[in-house]
């Protein structure tokens, strides 16, 4: 299975870590930016920083953290601005996730033949994250290219304002392998073996009921054809309305699925609700 977990901070997360960091203020984004910045550099990567600003002033923010300051890298930085380093569906707000994944795959593709060891980038997401059409398309972002990052040479830091967002930032904070803490109850993320669509861990509850089920209805249609292959060997818990969730969803694409795990609780439940749509596997 593909490292993942609860982290106190983005430094550490090499090679490829891809996280989701959800932060109340400016500077604990700014402080968690600058550790993965850092380790990208140390590491030999190219990296990129995305914020709200102009890029002289988020440059310098960047330069109050004196270990990235005097890193031998630091102006080797790509600084963009948020405003216009997304790229939208024309004549709206709405991220064009397609186009956003072609500039990852290409920027990675260009640090790699410039010498670089990969390509990674710190960004605030927050602006595109603020409505459901926004966090709609981005959701099929964040899943898809976190597919991508499990296998190629690049990975994010994708920051959200949990204090602007509220709760609606699980929906896509959720969709890492790496999360700050209390970010999550649940993590739905690739793993990068073929034989596995994806990989749940975590506890899902009543609590995650809402998030849950809107993030499987967006997601779940991005899947390749055929029974969907769930790695939940992670999965510590799931009470049994969201084991149910999960089968109605499945039923309502018309899918089958299939959780591997050893977990009683899971295993159990299926064996006794005996699910239309869902099967256990060792």
């Amino acid at each position: 299975m593909r490292s993942h977990g609860i982290v106190e901070s983005a430094a550490g997360l090499l090679p490829f870590g891809h996280m989701g960091w959800g932060y109340r203020n400016r500077d604990e984004f700014l402080c968690r930016a600058a550790e993965y910045l850092v380790d990208g550099l140390d590491h030999g990567q190219r990296v990129a920083f995305v914020g709200a600003g102009t890029v002289d002033g988020l440059r310098a923010e960047l330069a109050a953290f004196p270990r990235l300051r005097d890193h031998a890298g630091f102006d080797s930085i790509v600084v963009l601005a948020a405003d216009e380093y997304y790229p939208f569906h024309a004549g709206t707000d709405i991220i064009d996730s397609e186009v956003a994944i072609a500039r990852y795959l290409e920027a990675t593709d260009t640090a790699i033949r410039d010498g670089h060891s990969g390509f990674r980038a710190a960004v605030d997401v927050t602006a595109v994250a603020r409505t459901p059409q926004q966090r709609d398309e981005l959701t099929v972002l964040e899943y898809l290219v976190d597919q991508l990052m499990a296998v190629r040479p690049f990975s994010a830091l994708c920051a959200y304002d949990v204090g602007e967002l509220g709760p609606d930032a699980i929906e896509v904070l959720c969709l890492h392998p790496y999360l700050s803490p209390q970010a999550a109850g649940f993590q739905i993320f690739a793993d990068g073996d073929p034989r596995t669509d994806c990989v749940l861990s975590g506890e899902l509850d009543q609590s995650a009921a809402q998030v849950y089920s809107t993030t499987l209805r967006r997601i779940l249609p991005l899947m390749p054809p055929g029974a969907v292959q769930i790695d939940a060997r992670g999965l510590q818990f799931i009470a049994h309305r969201q084991l149910l969730q999960l089968n109605d969803i499945a039923c309502e694409h018309g899918r089958r699925i299939v959780l591997t795990t050893s977990q009683h609780v899971p295993r159990r439940l299926i064996e006794l609700l005996q699910p239309s749509h869902i099967t256990a596997a060792p």
